[in-house]
């Protein structure tokens, strides 16, 4: 891959990449009906599809495929399972909307985590989450992209505007499929009177992850249930890097 463009997060009307030095992550929409996201690893030089799902508005079914931890093609889609280990094809990224310059990431949270039956990553940017779970169990597919905003009183999430997610037959509430691809980041003003010390809070706007405890050099959020999210100050990078301009 040519990397004189900077890493980063790039979209265009159709598309979204976000482009590291060892992963690229692809959000797609095609006439809005084939919604889509794909998850390439590799090195400055190529990458390759470990994972990938699809939407298909149309047929309203969702078809997936990853490599699993036995090396194995899984899923529930062929013609995908067809796509694994082809290579990330270099793109054009002078038309698109740069929407992030830096990219920074836990290893724990940041490196696919696979089993025989489920792929999960999970990559923050800046301004950015991003979320990409295939599970074979339920058909429990979940992909997508958010706006992050942090504070003294904890972490937000909200304005999603890619989402893929899929459970069983889709009646849960929580299930649903868009897209709002092209877009730059619009930064929320955030009512922090939702953050409870110790508890998260789902609300219209999104949801608040509120400090539970902290040091000097730890900070621990309250997931949802009993999810915890550790931040450490002299936490070691996966990749952390800037933009050179």
């Amino acid at each position: 891959m040519n990397h004189t463009i900077p890493y980063g997060v790039y979209s265009s009307s159709n598309r979204e990449l976000v482009i590291t030095r060892q992963f690229v992550f692809e959000l797609y929409n095609l006439d809005n009906d084939i919604l889509g996201a794909a998850l390439y690893i590799g090195d400055s030089t190529e990458h390759k599809l470990i994972g990938i799902c699809e939407r298909y508005q149309s047929e309203a079914a969702t078809g997936y495929a990853f490599i699993n931890s036995l090396g194995e093609a899984s899923g529930n889609n062929f013609k995908l399972k067809q796509r694994l280990n082809r290579s990330f094809q270099t793109v054009d990224l002078s038309a698109y909307l740069r929407k992030d310059i830096i990219c920074l990431a836990a290893p724990d949270r940041y490196m696919p985590t696979v089993s025989e039956d489920e792929m999960f990553f999970t990559m923050n940017t800046n301004k950015l989450e991003f979320v990409f779970l295939l599970r074979n169990k339920d058909e429990n597919i979940y992909c997508g992209a958010s706006v992050t905003v942090s504070c003294d009183k904890g972490l937000f999430g909200g304005r999603q505007y890619f989402r893929i997610r899929n459970y069983q037959d889709n009646s849960e509430p929580y299930c649903g499929f868009y897209s709002f691809l092209g877009e730059d980041v619009i930064i929320p003003d955030v009512d922090s009177s939702n953050f409870h010390t110790g508890s998260c809070s789902i609300k219209d706007q999104g949801i608040f992850w509120s400090v539970k405890s902290y040091s000097e050099d730890v900070i621990i959020l309250q997931g949802c249930g009993d999810d915890e999210y550790t931040y450490c100050r002299n936490l070691i990078m996966n990749e952390r890097f800037e933009s050179t301009e």
